[in-house]
């Protein structure tokens, strides 16, 4: 509920204010050297139907997932899953792209792919999340500016890092090595690719 908070409150914010999006989207050519905005665009939104389909998404998603990995876990995954779908947007558009990105699609399709590795290791039916991760995959095609890079970036980092829980329950120390790895390692690959370029 607090995630959903800020983002209702950063959305009015942007409604007021054109400078919230200036300042806090991320935009491929900002990011080397605003390397907040990799965050800081997860908790932006556009139209109005945006923000309702993520927020709708992490109200249905969040409160099962933070009760099977408690707030911490669970606030570790939405972030992580948010910089790295960020971190696939900006490896799978071009480096001088100034479009700018928000929203919170990367941080739920991560949530998306966690529910799936959790409820696979409780024993639990995972089909119904596979139709409507299928639904949502399509979105694209009919909404080109739908970024589904950041999709794919935060389902596959929500999964790695679901998988590192399941596999750690009672060892705290080995969960939370993994989830600073994980966040080192995107870091790594966001600034090897300004390197690249």
């Amino acid at each position: 509920m607090t995630l959903i908070g800020i983002c209702v409150v950063l959305w009015i914010a942007q409604q007021v204010s054109p400078r919230v999006f200036q300042e806090l989207a991320f935009a491929n050519f900002l990011g080397d050297s605003q390397p907040w905005r990799f965050l800081t665009s997860a908790f932006l939104h556009g139209p109005v139907v945006h923000i309702l389909f993520n927020m709708l998404a992490l109200w249905m998603l969040g409160p099962y997932i933070e009760t099977l990995l408690g707030r911490a876990r669970f606030l570790a995954l939405y972030l992580l899953s948010a910089l790295g779908g960020t971190v696939a947007y900006l490896w799978m558009t071009p480096a001088n792209s100034m479009a700018g990105l928000v929203g919170a699609s990367g941080a739920v399709f991560g949530l998306f792919g966690a529910l799936i590795i959790l409820n696979r290791a409780l024993g639990y039916g995972t089909q119904g999340i596979w139709v409507n991760l299928a639904i949502n995959a399509a979105l694209p095609l009919f909404y080109p500016q739908i970024a589904w890079q950041a999709h794919v970036g935060g389902f596959l980092t929500g999964m790695a890092l679901a998988f590192l829980y399941s596999r750690a329950r009672r060892q705290a120390a080995l969960a939370w090595a993994g989830t600073a790895a994980a966040g080192v390692g995107l870091a790594i690959l966001a600034a090897s690719r300004y390197i690249v370029t």
